[in-house]
């Protein structure tokens, strides 16, 4: 009896044993340490806290041994100072994480450094950081606010893409340039201030923000890039510049908010699909310096019910008008001498105004077109300042004529009094 009750205990002491051993690594487990290049890390995942410490580049070594379930447990980030740089993929695809804390001394932010961290509301930027890498916040879709410090000397191409929780930003005086796709696909932003510093806008650079109602284009700006306020459908004014000398490829493609907009005498080119689909849009003047009409300008500008062309063109591309399905009038003068094809196609009312003779009166009898001819000596807005000018000396004539008999009728008086 008594040898069954020994076993019996001594079962029960080797079981508690091998308990508390498991307990323990179990809880070791729960905190991973480990260190590179003279930067340390702490994991604590049981608190859902990585923390780093030491001098030097803070790298993405540390994630290279954890598996994806285990850097999703991460939710805070504490980098103490010591730490100069946050390296390229650091924190990428950390999808809990919530916060994180960047010390003074930090002087730049990598590439991709926190893209995809998709739960990231909100970050503060030290004064210290003069650089935010591509793409280094890309994808932080519930991102609701962050600060750039006026050290910041440059923004990376996309490096808030899909921020789509960002309200508003601003840009500090420091940035010079707005690289590609650096704000684009930023769907809830509804205002932002470029400053005069800004000489170049890229490609793309707010493509997609939807929510953008105005936007001023500083006056250092001499070019705007592909793209770059494409999809923006609820910008209803934009005022270009008139340093700006070119307009790229699909530049307001899909501005569907955009009712008028003014050209400046400054824009020479006018690239392929630059008002493409901008459907609200109703009246457009094109400015005597540009000389070609691109293909798909002025595609599915469904708005539209006349333009006039300026005698500075000589070519319009292949699809230029396509599906404007309101447009009645179009004036081509003599001076355009080369036209591709189905420049007007569905577009079922459209009138060409032009001189007989002309490459664009053979071109709308070839594609049946109804042409409405004019004297090509004088275009539409020529007739209307000969117009104004002849009233005008009407009423010069006139103004001299009752003052030339109000100066008689008052002789006649004088006379009349002295007698």
């Amino acid at each position: 009896m008594k040898k069954k009750i020994v076993t019996i205990l001594i079962s029960v002491m080797v079981l508690f044993a091998i308990q508390i051993v498991l307990g323990t690594n179990q809880t070791r487990a729960e905190v991973v340490t480990g260190e590179s290049n003279g930067v340390k890390w702490e994991i604590d995942y049981d608190a859902g806290k990585a923390t780093f410490s030491g001098k030097g580049e803070l790298t993405s070594k540390w994630k290279k041994e954890l598996s994806e379930e285990n850097r999703g447990k991460i939710k805070n980030v504490v980098i103490e100072e010591g730490i100069i740089s946050i390296g390229d993929y650091a924190f990428d695809e950390c999808s809990n994480l919530t916060s994180v804390k960047i010390p003074d001394g930090v002087t730049k932010i990598g590439d991709y450094a926190f893209d995809e961290c998709s739960n990231l509301t909100s970050v503060k930027i030290p004064d210290s950081v003069t650089t935010i890498g591509n793409y280094a916040f890309g994808y932080c879709k519930n991102l609701k606010s962050i600060e750039i410090p006026d050290s910041v000397t440059k923004l990376g191409q996309y490096a808030f893409r899909w921020c789509g929780s960002l309200k508003s930003i601003e840009i500090p005086d420091s940035i010079t340039e707005i690289r590609e796709g650096t704000f684009c696909d930023c769907s809830g932003l509804t205002s932002i201030e470029i400053p005069d510093e800004v000489t170049s806008i890229g490609g793309h650079a707010f493509s997609g923000c939807s929510g953008l109602t105005s936007i001023e284009i500083p006056d250092n700006v001499d070019y705007i890039g592909s793209s770059t306020f494409g999809d923006c459908s609820s910008l209803t004014s934009i005022e270009i510049p008139d340093n700006v000398e070119g307009i790229g490829q699909y530049a307001f493609s899909g501005c569907s908010g955009l009712t008028s907009i003014e050209i400046p005498d400054s824009v020479e080119y006018i690239d392929t699909g630059a008002f493409h689909n901008c459907s609200g849009l109703t009246s457009i003047k094109i400015p005597k310096s540009v000389t070609r009409i691109s293909s798909f300008t002025f595609h599915l500008c469904s708005g539209l019910t006349s333009i006039e062309i300026p005698d500075s063109v000589t070519r319009i591309d292949e699809y230029a008008f396509q599906s404007c399905d309101n447009l009645k009038n179009v004036v081509i003068p003599e001076s355009v001498t080369e036209i591709g094809t189905d420049i007007f196609e569905n577009c079922k009312n459209v009138t060409i105004s032009c001189k007989k003779g002309s490459v664009a009166y053979d071109y709308a009898k070839e594609n049946d077109i109804s042409i409405e001819e004019i004297d090509g000596t004088e275009n539409k807005e020529n007739k209307e300042n000969k117009g104004s000018n002849t009233l005008f000396i009407i009423l010069v004539i006139v103004a001299v004529a009752i003052l030339i008999i109000g100066i008689i009728v008052v002789i006649m008086v004088s006379k009349k009094n002295k007698i």
